[in-house]
């Protein structure tokens, strides 16, 4: 009688061990820190120089070129050992890009070798999206309209020109577009600049100095 006690103890044991085994568990999200990918060769420069930056769509309480090139000044002189400068908007051409490149060479013919510009645009948009509030949804079709939420989503788009001042080539040209809804209608376009622009500025020091960047990789458990 013991025996078959024990048997089956034993047995009973097995199966639920090769159950635990077999079973999956979720999927572990895990964030890791990924050496960053720049076009540009360690020491390839010394010197950044900060242009004016067109606005495309000039806000009427925010000036947000001026902004943008401050946010520009206080995040790359934190990022890096060489000079940072940020020039007075009157001596810089009102061009960016490969299509100017004299200009640029003859504003840079006095810059020390290693000296960049970075030039480009920013647009600051922002309008009132409604959608559909999902826990109203299931309780039927009536009076949804008056249900619906109403959120501010304001835009930030970039384009930024890497120029050199010895050749007035473009050594780099990208363009950023960042976007954030805000539960508040009155949300201020200099609240979302900060928080939009500090996306951009953490993607420009990846470019220019392979900063390294934390993402998320999930594994899969057995």
């Amino acid at each position: 009688m013991k025996i078959r006690l024990l048997l089956g103890l034993a047995a009973t044991l097995a199966v639920g061990v090769a159950g635990a085994g077999c079973r999956s568990t979720d999927p572990l999200d895990v964030h890791v820190s990924l050496p960053g990918v720049s076009p540009f060769a360690p020491g390839a420069f010394q010197s950044i120089i900060i242009t004016a930056f067109r606005d495309e769509a000039p806000l009427p309480n925010f000036e947000t070129g001026p902004a943008f090139e401050e946010a520009l000044e206080v995040g790359l002189k934190s990022g890096t050992k060489g000079q940072v400068e940020r020039v007075v908007r009157a001596r810089v051409p009102a061009v960016a890009g490969s299509d100017e490149p004299p200009v640029w060479r003859a504003l840079g013919a006095a810059e020390q070798p290693g000296t960049i510009y970075l030039a480009g645009s920013v647009r600051m948009s922002g309008d009132i999206r409604k959608a559909l509030d999902r826990n109203v949804i299931t309780e039927g079709p009536f009076d949804l309209v008056g249900r619906l939420l109403a959120k501010r989503r304001w835009r930030l788009t970039v384009e930024l020109y890497v120029i050199s001042a010895a050749t007035g080539e473009t050594l780099h040209h990208e363009t950023w577009r960042e976007d954030q809804d805000y539960s508040e209608l009155d949300k201020a376009a200099e609240f979302a600049f900060s928080e939009l622009s500090a996306r951009v500025l953490d993607q420009l020091k990846e470019v220019l100095f392979a900063s390294p960047t934390i993402e998320v990789r999930t594994l899969l458990r057995r």
